[in-house]
């Protein structure tokens, strides 16, 4: 298994060390809900994927693959704890 490859979403420590796994994206709101985004980063794949990453207050980086950029910045668009955060170019 690739490591850079993600299912569902996962929080790591500033050593890139797995804290926590879910098959879905439930665990970067969860996390979201003990400590605020700051910033986050949108990439789009070489075909039509997206890769989302997110940087919490906290010093954790939460990470999430999707299978569309549409529904990727679809769903980062309708969430309120990213409306102040800071966008990575």
């Amino acid at each position: 298994m690739k490591t850079d490859i993600v299912r569902g979403s996962t929080i790591e420590d500033t050593h890139h060390r797995i804290l926590h796994r879910s098959r879905n994206l439930r665990g970067l709101l969860d996390h979201t809900r003990r400590s605020p985004v700051t910033h986050y980063r949108l990439t789009r794949g070489p075909q039509t994927e997206a890769m989302l990453r997110v940087l919490y207050a906290d010093g954790l980086t939460g990470k999430a693959a999707f299978a569309s950029f549409a529904v990727a910045a679809r769903w980062v668009r309708q969430r309120v704890a990213f409306a102040g955060a800071e966008i990575l170019p």
